[in-house]
């Protein structure tokens, strides 16, 4: 598999999950605060193990940080591919949670 082939689908993994774009979509739209997975989880009508799972993928990507010093707290991640994650959603949220 090549290099674009490889990252296009990790790109894809990523967001083929609705919850996983409704906790981008929170993210995006409360960046610079971090949050628990349970205001996280309440926030997207989702249950805390849901969340932590989803959260997990979303680390290991790169869009989302933990930020938390011991405490697990959540930020959407300042890196250019999440930024433009980030600026995609805020234009788009509409159709993107109505997809």
């Amino acid at each position: 598999m090549n290099i674009i082939a490889s990252r296009s689908h990790g790109i894809e993994k990523t967001l083929s999950s609705k919850v996983r774009i409704r906790i981008l979509v929170f993210l995006a739209s409360n960046r610079g605060t971090a949050f628990s997975r349970y205001k996280i989880a309440s926030a997207t009508s989702v249950s805390i193990k849901e969340a932590s799972k989803h959260m997990k993928i979303l680390v290991e990507a790169n869009l989302v940080k933990n930020v938390g010093d011991g405490v697990e707290l959540y930020s959407f991640n300042g890196s250019e591919d999440a930024s433009l994650l980030a600026e995609f959603l805020r234009r788009n949220v509409d159709q993107v949670i109505n997809c």
